[in-house]
């Protein structure tokens, strides 16, 4: 039975158990779950034997945290975890929210959330042949990738409005889905036709069921920029994505790098 735990003193992480003391001056790299340099956070903690005998902390390898699989946007986005609110912006975004769909569908200790996706495609832009793609190259049975992602096409902004406030939340209850897509999300708020203080009021309506769904992480795309960016303010967290020659220019949270353009369709097998 290990006698201590280690773990990261800002997001509670356990990150290893030991029979024995271990040297923390070797701790140099930053948390894999929150990004803290654990030279600053990791701490241990001496397990007494009633704290033995019962499981109270989910370990590590269990913890829900998705990857994205692509080493450049791991190493700023750290990994996505539960409760996070997160928006993919660009003409590449739905590479990525496929990817997405079918990551979280491998173990946690694969980068994954062990989890059905839920798929709500605002633009029908849903792309179920990049999703075969994906679930060919990381070895899955796609039958069994494509039954995992529920998705639901909404064809008026009233429609979607009504699938996010009223279905969704009974929708991932049923699944138990920790992973929530809301894909191209303003594609329809660009008719011309569209009042704009009735799209504020839907928009408005939306985001705010999507603030109170737990237990799950929730992705929203956004393939163009339009004059509801204004919502990009309610995020947690913001992928930029934009194509620039012959790569896709990323941007999070004000650090920039490059991919090259087919790095977010292919997996690199390590």
């Amino acid at each position: 039975m290990f006698s201590l735990q280690y773990y990261c003193s800002d997001c509670k992480t356990i990150l290893r158990e030991a029979e024995s003391e271990l040297d923390l001056s070797c701790a140099t790299e930053p948390c894999p779950f929150c990004g803290s340099p654990l030279s600053e956070s990791l701490e241990k903690r001496r397990l007494v034997q009633e704290i033995q005998k019962r499981i109270l902390f989910q370990p590590a390898s269990q913890v829900s945290r998705l990857t994205t699989g692509i080493e450049k946007m791991d190493f700023i986005l750290y990994s996505l975890g539960l409760d996070q609110r997160v928006a993919i912006v660009g003409t590449n975004s739905q590479k990525l929210v496929e990817r997405l769909a079918v990551r979280a569908q491998l173990p946690h200790r694969y980068g994954g959330l062990d989890s059905h996706v839920i798929l709500v495609d605002g633009g029908n832009s849903s792309d179920p042949y990049l999703s075969i793609n994906f679930a060919h190259q990381y070895g899955l049975d796609v039958n069994q990738v494509l039954s995992k992602i529920i998705s639901s096409r909404a064809f008026t902004v009233h429609q979607l409005e009504n699938l996010i406030t009223h279905e969704l939340s009974s929708v991932i209850s049923r699944y138990h889905a920790r992973l929530v897509i809301i894909s191209d999300l303003l594609a329809m708020f660009s008719d011309p036709y569209l009042d704009y203080i009735d799209a504020q009021r839907i928009l408005s309506s939306i985001l705010d069921s999507v603030s109170k769904l737990k237990e799950c992480l929730v992705i929203i795309s956004i393939s163009k920029h339009t004059k509801y960016d204004y919502i990009l303010k309610s995020f947690d967290k913001i992928i930029s994505l934009s194509s620039k020659d012959d790569s896709i220019s990323v941007d999070i949270d004000n650090k920039n790098f490059a991919l090259k353009q087919n790095d977010l369709e292919l997996v690199l097998h390590r």
